[in-house]
């Protein structure tokens, strides 16, 4: 799949600042993500061996834009994303790119629409530590369901947030879930620092 990214729509930052106030539990996010964390988070995906990506939660398609521009051509990709007008965004900023709207948790229905079995990697930028512990254990059981046997699934948290309870019981879900979860990097370059993980199944 060869795409060119659009240049980015001007309105982003305030788009998806819009959508945090009117319903921070879906956007979970003040501001896209920065370049740093853009790229630290696409820097984990193996392409090579990806035949099939999807990213959950894309936003305004910050991180979206950057992947497309390194996807190579035999490789599937869409996101899913449950806010309408975000997904929208995302078009805009990746035209030709295919963006799905509707919940994670549907991740494993969404890729039989496309004719898959099962996804190489999945990358999220979903607000996690937002979530209760019954959504966080559902989310995490339908991206694990979704992947291949040496799938990967990539996400980052808020520094801040990262020590919180939730934060904490989801790294504990990702453990009784994934072979390993690790930590690989953080960054202080973006509102709010992040760190980004990688679980491998």
């Amino acid at each position: 799949m060869s795409l060119k990214p659009k240049g980015n729509p001007p309105d982003s930052s305030i788009q998806i600042a819009l959508e945090f106030l009117r319903n921070p539990l879906k956007t979970g996010a003040v501001a896209p993500s920065s370049a740093t964390l853009v790229t630290d988070l696409v820097n984990q995906i193996e392409f090579s061996h990806a035949k099939s990506i999807v990213e959950l939660g894309p936003g305004t398609g910050v991180i979206t834009e950057s992947l497309v521009k390194r996807l190579p051509a035999d490789t599937h990709f869409f996101a899913l994303e449950l806010n309408p007008k975000l997904a929208e965004q995302t078009r805009r900023r990746c035209p030709g790119i295919e963006v799905k709207v509707g919940c994670a948790t549907t991740l494993h229905e969404q890729l039989k629409h496309f004719g898959i079995d099962h996804c190489d990697c999945v990358v999220s930028a979903l607000p996690w530590t937002l979530f209760d512990a019954d959504t966080q254990n559902r989310l995490i059981q339908s991206i694990r369901a979704a992947l291949s046997p040496r799938g990967n699934f990539i996400f980052y948290m808020y520094l801040g947030a990262e020590w919180l309870p939730s934060g904490a019981r989801l790294r504990h879900v990702a453990r009784k879930h994934f072979g390993t979860v690790h930590r690989v990097t953080h960054t202080f370059r973006n509102v709010p620092p992040a760190a980004v993980y990688v679980c491998r199944v």
